[in-house]
């Protein structure tokens, strides 16, 4: 029974963390591991290039090894492609750890303001009406001078 090189080991194994921290961890860890397989492709080319060496100078077993170097440069192959398939994977999906994460965080903000407005907190009841009103009010009074305000702006740049 042949055993599954190392570097096919922890790519069949790998899990996607559940949190930003772990994601952050695992994407680093994942950089790491990458660095190491390009260590192990200088190995490879070095393997590859003996195997050519061997095949130009007719070597008795020179299909045999061919065979191999094929194999060798196949899953090497396979296993750089699969690995910068993962990072992408991980990059993406501590992207998605951040929304969840601030979702979370909103969910949490708003159910504070909810209690507050159930437990009957009468500032924030009536302050926050009129915060808004003032509000509307402020970019309704915007958008009505808003060419007037881009003549004083053209004014402003020519003069400067």
């Amino acid at each position: 029974m042949q055993r599954k090189p190392r570097e096919e080991t922890t790519l069949a194994k790998a899990k996607l963390p559940t949190t930003v921290e772990d994601m952050e961890k695992a994407i680093k860890q994942h950089k790491d591991f990458m660095m190491t397989m390009g260590l192990h492709l200088q190995k490879t080319t070095t393997a590859l290039k003996a195997g050519e060496s061997l095949i130009r100078q007719g070597n008795i077993y020179a299909n045999h090894v061919k065979e191999k170097m094929e194999s060798l440069q196949a899953k090497s192959q396979q296993n750089l492609q699969t690995a910068q398939e993962w990072m992408e994977r991980l990059q993406a999906h501590l992207t998605l750890q951040h929304f969840l994460q601030s979702c979370q965080e909103l969910d949490g903000w708003a159910a504070e303001k909810e209690a507050m407005l159930m437990a009957g907190d009468e500032t924030l009841q009536t302050r926050a009406p009129k915060r808004w009103l003032r509000h509307r009010a402020f970019m309704a009074e915007l958008a009505h001078n808003k060419e007037w305000l881009r003549r004083i702006q053209k004014c402003r740049c020519r003069s400067g």
